[in-house]
């Protein structure tokens, strides 16, 4: 008989094939209300509360590098990682229908705040000749608090300031181009946006 977990609508889930969400196919959606109630890993069943633990990914306390007001920035390394991103990923989906998955080969950051054992989001970027910011997501709870600039800052110095002079960002939503401006980074130029510190690129 499968396991059932409690949802937040009151019902009872079974964590069976049935209920498997086939986006990602690592976890399980409430036939009622569709919210995400666990996660399959390697074999084992979690529900979604404790992977969004920084606790459950043991890793991840010796490789973060404080940023600022109990911020840390960790570069995606392992498997735990790799499925905090996804399921991050799968969340911003689930708000905005027009947003587009990573490519396999794009780097990634966690960011958390390990005094509160929690997620705060993730920044997404590639490498070539610039590096090109992709993604950066704050969780619901999390938002207007500041930690977009302070990931944005850090990314900048630290994986873009590197490479080139310059840093590309993919198609910047309306706070993300505010906070473009407010760090000095584009500038307002009639109805549009220019770059100062970096450029703007297409999502293809």
């Amino acid at each position: 008989m499968p396991r059932k977990v409690p949802c937040k609508c009151g019902a009872r889930v079974s964590l069976s094939m049935e209920n498997r969400d086939m986006i990602g196919g690592f976890s399980y959606i409430c036939p009622n209300c569709r919210a995400i109630v666990a996660v399959a890993f390697r074999g084992s069943k979690y529900v979604l509360e404790t992977v969004l633990r920084p606790s459950w990914n043991e890793s991840l306390k010796g490789r973060a590098v404080p940023i600022g007001r109990g911020l840390s920035f960790v570069p995606r390394e392992s498997r735990k990682d790799l499925l905090l991103v996804a399921m991050m990923q799968l969340m911003a989906k689930r708000e905005e229908t027009g947003f587009k998955y990573a490519h396999g080969n794009q780097k990634a950051a966690l960011c958390v705040d390990l005094s509160r054992d929690s997620y705060i989001g993730y920044i997404l970027w590639s490498e070539d000749k610039h590096a090109i910011a992709r993604q950066i997501y704050i969780m619901p709870t999390e938002r207007l608090k500041g930690y977009a600039t302070l990931i944005i800052k850090h990314w900048v110095k630290h994986c873009a300031n590197p490479i080139a002079r310059k840093f590309g960002v993919e198609t910047p939503n309306a706070i993300s181009r505010k906070m473009l401006v407010s760090l000095g980074y584009a500038k307002v130029r009639g109805d549009g946006l220019v770059g100062v510190k970096c450029f703007f690129v297409s999502d293809g």
